[in-house]
C-alpha cells in the first residue's frame, strides 16, 4: 500500500511538474509572440521613418534644384547685363574719341581763320600803304 501510495504522489508529482512546465512553456510562447509582435512594430516603424526621410530628402533635392535653376537664370541675366554695360562703355568712349577729333579739327579751323584774317588785314595794310606811297 505504501508503495501504491508513493507512487500516486510521484505520479502525482509528475504531472503537476508537467503542468508547470506546459505553465512555464505557454508563458514562454506568450513571452516569443509578444516580442514578434514588438519587432514587427519596430521594424515597421523604421521603415515609415525611412520612407519619410527619402521622400523628405527627395523634396529637398527638388528644392535645391529650383534655387539652383533660379541661380543659374540669375547669373545668366547678371552677364547680359554686364555685356550690355561693357558695349555701352565701349560706344561711349568712341564718342569720346570723335567729339575729340571733332574739337581738334575745329581748333585748327579757327587758327586757319585767324591767320587768314591775318593775311587779309596785311594784305590790306600793304595796299593801304602801297596807295600812300603812290599819291
Amino acid at each position: 500500500m505504501e508503495l501504491r501510495k508513493k507512487q500516486e504522489q510521484e505520479v502525482t508529482e509528475r504531472r503537476t511538474l508537467e503542468q508547470g512546465m506546459q505553465h512555464q512553456v505557454n508563458s514562454l510562447q506568450q513571452t516569443i509572440s509578444e516580442q514578434n509582435r514588438k519587432r514587427e512594430e519596430s521594424l515597421h516603424a523604421l521603415d515609415m521613418l525611412h520612407r519619410e526621410k527619402e521622400h523628405a530628402a527627395e523634396n529637398e533635392k527638388l528644392k535645391l534644384q529650383g534655387r539652383m535653376t533660379e541661380t543659374v537664370e540669375e547669373v545668366n541675366k547678371l552677364i547680359v547685363v554686364v555685356v550690355v554695360v561693357e558695349v555701352v562703355v565701349a560706344v561711349v568712349v568712341v564718342v569720346i574719341v570723335v567729339v575729340s577729333v571733332v574739337v581738334v579739327v575745329v581748333a585748327v579751323a579757327i587758327a586757319v581763320a585767324e591767320a587768314a584774317v591775318v593775311v587779309v588785314v596785311a594784305v590790306a595794310i600793304a595796299v593801304t600803304a602801297a596807295e600812300v606811297v603812290v599819291v
